[in-house]
Formats: structure tokens, sequence, C-alpha cells
């Protein structure tokens, strides 16, 4: 789950700010949120099978890693901002 492109349903408008999302829209940040961990989870897998010989991963692996990485975390704290905005709002039946 790397960064969410611009102008995708969790990317960044063109100010910067997230594309906060209506409540209809849960199921979709669900899975998007369900693919990042699923690809997080084998992400760590293959590291704990290179980790006894770290020699495998050349310098430009790891600055990838280490970006993927950082980019996925930001985006956590975008879909928990998410979540957060839905939690304080009205909810109704209409969707």
């Amino acid at each position: 789950m790397a960064g969410a492109p611009r102008g995708s349903v969790a990317g960044v408008s063109e100010r910067g700010e997230p594309n906060w999302q209506p409540i209809s829209m849960l199921a979709v940040i669900a899975g998007m949120t369900d693919e990042g961990l699923r690809d997080a989870r084998e992400q760590y897998a293959t590291l704990l099978e290179v980790r006894p010989k770290p020699y495998v991963l050349d310098d430009a692996t790891i600055a990838r890693l280490k970006r993927v990485t950082a980019e996925s975390v930001e985006w956590c704290d975008v879909y928990e901002q998410q979540l957060q905005r839905w939690r304080a709002g009205l909810l109704t039946g209409v969707v």
C-alpha cells in the first residue's frame, strides 16, 4: 500500500490535503487497509527469510523498502483521520 496516487479514492488533493470520503466508502477504505496489512505481512515474512543473510539486499532495495514503509505509515495516519471524521459525524441511512 505504497502512496495512493493523486485523485484516487484515498488520494490527495492538489492542495496536498487528503480527499475525505463519505461513509458510503467505508467498504472501499476497509478493503484498502486490509490489502495494505496483507502486503505488509508478506513483506515482513520475506524480510524474515533474508535476515540471516543481509548481503542479499542491495542498498537500492533497502532504500526502497524504507521509502515504501514510510509512505504506508503515512497512509495509516490518513485512514485513522478518516475513521475519526466518520465517528464524529451524524450517520443516517441515506447513501
